[in-house]
């Protein structure tokens, strides 16, 4: 398989307590397709090319690549320690959240792959790529299910709880879904 991976990119938040961070979350986290504002964001690009032999496509070896990235905020400036232990537990249940999603895309990706190395009978390359979208509506269809079964994350503790106590919610993670799985991943960090 070729190279895929995934890219974290961390945005920073200057408040200094959670009242300032739920504030700057709503106005500074990335956006959904629906233009929304979310804590984080989870996409993913996949894709699949067959070597031709004679004229005649290889389907068997259609190699599956991806490319996804994670919008992840960050809070380095928080002053109260029990502030930052609240935003610790909020972005450690965002992460293992988020985790899910590229687990979708892990599995879904791997599937894929190995529906090509496994198709017995031959194939059209309308119905090759046919294949592969059936895979990806597979993928963006369990990203669905894993946010409406958690709540976005809020069934799992991605909630942050203000220093007055209100619990405000802010796990509204939204994945969304890309073109065309790779146990070699790599893992790129950038503010």
């Amino acid at each position: 398989m070729k190279h895929s991976g995934v890219t974290i990119k961390l945005f920073e938040l200057v408040g200094t307590s959670l009242d300032q961070l739920q504030r700057e979350l709503r106005q500074k986290g990335p956006r959904d397709r629906a233009g929304v504002s979310r804590d984080a964001f989870f996409g993913w690009h996949v894709k699949w090319r067959w070597p031709v032999d004679g004229g005649r496509p290889r389907f068997q070896k259609t190699s599956v690549t991806y490319s996804a990235e994670l919008i992840f905020p960050c809070a380095p400036h928080l002053e109260a320690p029990s502030d930052k232990e609240r935003w610790h537990a909020f972005t450690t249940a965002l992460s293992w959240h988020e985790m899910k999603h590229l687990r979708n895309l892990l599995v879904g990706v791997e599937e894929l792959r190995r529906a090509f190395q496994e198709r017995a009978a031959p194939l059209t390359t309308q119905q090759a790529n046919e294949l592969g979208q059936s895979h990806l509506q597979r993928i963006r269809e369990a990203d669905i299910s894993l946010d409406e079964a958690t709540d976005h994350g809020r069934r799992e503790g991605v909630t942050l709880k203000s220093s007055a106590g209100g619990d405000e919610r802010i796990g509204k993670n939204k994945s969304f879904s890309g073109y065309s799985r790779n146990t070699n991943t790599n893992l790129t960090i950038s503010r």
